[in-house]
């Protein structure tokens, strides 16, 4: 788990991450120049074996994302542990007060255990619904964050500080603008 010692708030310098950029015309279908992400001009990334110029800022200054915290089944267990309870929300309360310190968040919430979702799909025009998470998977949704920062650079610095990256990991997704 992360330890507050562990949360480095002194840099604001972003520093370049692999990134898997969407398919080519992705922002297109919502009216969407996507060119670079970086500070210092367009940044290419890879989409599959092929460079891509993606730009998710409509001009502004700084771009919103989403800190998708994802969590093994494990890692929820430990929220509950009374072994265990203390060192996995000391973390979490040095990651929010962190970035709350540090002014780019803008929410948050944990979520609550996977058994306690209930997922909706409609099938022929017809509404299902299934106890518990759905897919069924290894990891787990566990929380978000949205922040506001510079940069894809900067969200990625943010989202490897997570606690969650440790573990199951952290998503770093783009708001769309609406």
């Amino acid at each position: 788990m992360t330890t507050v010692a562990e949360v480095d708030t002194t840099t604001t310098e972003p520093k370049s991450r692999g990134f898997r950029a969407p398919r080519a015309g992705f922002g297109e279908q919502f009216g969407r120049n996507l060119g670079g992400m970086s500070k210092s001009g367009d940044a290419v990334r890879l989409f599959g074996d092929q460079p891509v110029t993606i730009n998710y800022h409509d001009g502004g200054n700084h771009m919103k994302y989403v800190l998708l915290a994802y969590e093994s089944d494990d890692a929820f267990a430990a929220r509950t542990d009374p072994a265990r309870a203390d060192e996995y929300w000391g973390a979490w309360m040095a990651y929010g007060a962190a970035i709350s310190e540090a002014g780019i968040t803008e929410g948050g919430a944990a979520t609550q255990p996977p058994g306690t979702a209930t997922a909706v799909k409609l099938v022929n025009g017809e509404r299902q619904v299934q106890d518990g998470p759905y897919p069924d998977s290894k990891e787990h949704l566990g929380g978000w964050f949205l922040i506001d920062v510079p940069d894809l650079d900067t969200a990625l610095e943010w989202a490897a500080k997570c606690p969650s990256s440790a573990d199951a990991g952290t998503e770093v997704r783009p708001m769309l603008e609406m």
